[in-house]
């Protein structure tokens, strides 16, 4: 099934500010930043509800906090919501968004952990999952938090 890019934003379209914008601040790292365009939308965007279907404007990928500011300064820039995605695991798609046109980032590749092995506290980036938390919380010092069941939640986003 493709997608109706003409049922999009402007936004997403070649040439467009945001993408013009994103495709400036990635240049160095295109394939971190996804459009409808792209071959591999469908799978990058990966809707959690298939009834509620949204369609952003691009997808991004970010590795550093400097990449997640560019990416943020662009959707201001171009008048786009920003969406931040950690699990994706939201009923309405609320992670894609919410409606068709905003611009996702996914904290996927924000996965820092960190535990201080004296004050027990751990780091954790946002693009990390509750399972992983609960693994990597174990492996380092034997120490668990309260959770729920639902090991694909995401911490952040």
């Amino acid at each position: 099934m493709g997608i109706n890019t003409s049922t999009l934003s402007a936004q997403s379209q070649p040439g467009s500010t945001l993408q013009t914008c994103l495709t400036s601040a990635f240049a160095d790292a295109h394939y971190l930043v996804t459009y409808p365009q792209a071959i591999d939308y469908t799978a990058q965007t990966h809707a959690y509800n298939l009834d509620y279907p949204i369609h952003p404007a691009a997808i991004v990928r970010p590795k550093t906090t400097e990449q997640v500011s560019a990416a943020v300064q662009c959707a201001v820039k171009a008048g786009v919501k920003v969406q931040p995605r950690s699990g994706g695991h939201s009923f309405a798609n609320y992670c894609l968004g919410g409606v068709d046109g905003a611009l996702v980032v996914d904290l996927i590749n924000l996965q820092k952990f960190e535990m201080d092995r004296t004050t027990w506290k751990a780091t954790v980036g946002g693009g990390t999952l509750l399972g992983d938390i609960t693994k990597r919380m174990h492996n380092e010092g034997g120490r668990a938090i309260a959770h729920g069941t639902c090991p694909q939640v995401g911490i952040g986003g």
